[in-house]
């Protein structure tokens, strides 16, 4: 099943290719100001490799304006098989696992791919960086790539100080 059958408008989002965290936001933001009144979206943003979608459903369930819930296809289900939004406490948990079974050397390299990730607004120019790095689950490299990279998106449409950007960072750096 994964993604839920309700009544939010599905479209494909065009993400134009842009460095800058603050020209990214307000792209975002601009897209949303297009929204009819009362509706509620499904926005298509990423294709990953193996075929599943990254994805954003507004308005979010804090309604905070411009919040939005992040997805990524078929990684977390909940118990009646929709997709269930990846948190942060998913991503910290999956990093400490990769921490304990990867080597020093595979985990510096996946460290540094985040950080670029967290310096840009591209999953794809780290990429390269990790591919190498084995994957095993829950998440796989390209799908922490991503999804760090959709948090700190988040983080700075939600906060707009680039503070919680940094604040992720920390907390992911800080994993024992």
């Amino acid at each position: 099943m994964a993604i839920k059958i309700d009544s939010r408008i599905e479209r494909q989002l065009s993400l134009p290719d842009l460095e800058a965290r603050n020209q990214f936001r307000q792209f975002l933001v601009s897209q949303w100001m297009q929204e009819s009144f009362g509706k509620k979206y499904r926005y298509f943003v990423e294709n990953l490799s193996d075929g599943k979608r990254v994805y954003l459903e507004r308005p979010a369930r804090l309604n905070k304006g411009c919040d939005f819930v992040i997805y990524i296809e078929d990684l977390f289900l909940c118990k009646n098989g929709n997709d269930k939004p990846p948190s942060h406490r998913d991503l910290f948990a999956d990093l400490k696992k990769k921490k304990r079974f990867l080597s020093l050397g595979d985990w510096q390299e996946l460290m540094l791919a985040i950080e670029k990730v967290h310096k840009t607004t591209s999953s794809s120019i780290a990429l390269h960086c990790a591919d190498r790095i084995n994957n095993f689950s829950p998440m796989n490299v390209e799908q922490i790539l991503h999804l760090c990279k959709w948090f700190f998106l988040e983080q700075d449409v939600t906060y707009w100080s680039y503070n919680g950007r940094d604040m992720l960072l920390d907390g992911i750096r800080s994993i024992q």
